[in-house]
């Protein structure tokens, strides 16, 4: 890949994004420089591309855009599987700073990703796997980091 810099973890992309380090199997976490707003906001049903989304029954990769645990379980494979670039595309960076602790990615993403979000001037909260998880329902009792509401109304 040209235009990438060698050197520590957080070295920048040209014009992607910067490496914040790797995964449990190496793979780089990859993040957009500086603030942005995602380009893709989706209505209705949506599914995300074969690259960032592969395993399952072709029916179990739709996502449906009115039910707020559906979209936020959509963002896991971006963040596991995507760019820089994905990320900034279909990733909104304050839905992903509140509900860092609802995502089903490895504790080294999460935390790589909270530090990235802080740096960027971004709430998060506290990342510490299960202690803050909230259901997105008012009211309901606190879930497990991995529960996903479904059904659940936006905040």
């Amino acid at each position: 890949m040209s235009g990438r810099s060698c050197g520590s973890s957080a070295t920048p992309w040209i014009g992607e994004g910067v490496r914040l380090g790797t995964d449990p199997l190496g793979r780089y976490i990859t993040a957009p420089v500086e603030r942005w707003r995602p380009v893709f906001s989706p209505r209705g049903r949506f599914r995300l591309g074969i690259h960032l989304n592969w395993s399952g029954s072709a029916s179990a990769r739709w996502f449906d855009a009115e039910d707020a645990g559906d979209v936020l379980e959509s963002y896991s494979p971006v963040l596991t599987n995507g760019t820089a670039a994905d990320v900034r595309t279909r990733v909104d960076p304050e839905v992903l700073a509140r509900f860092l602790p609802l995502f089903r990615i490895s504790n080294q993403r999460r935390t790589a990703w909270a530090a990235h979000l802080k740096s960027l001037g971004y709430a998060t909260e506290d990342t510490a796997l299960g202690t803050s998880c909230r259901c997105l329902a008012a009211g309901s009792a606190p879930q497990r980091s991995c529960c996903r509401p479904r059904g659940a109304a936006w905040p």
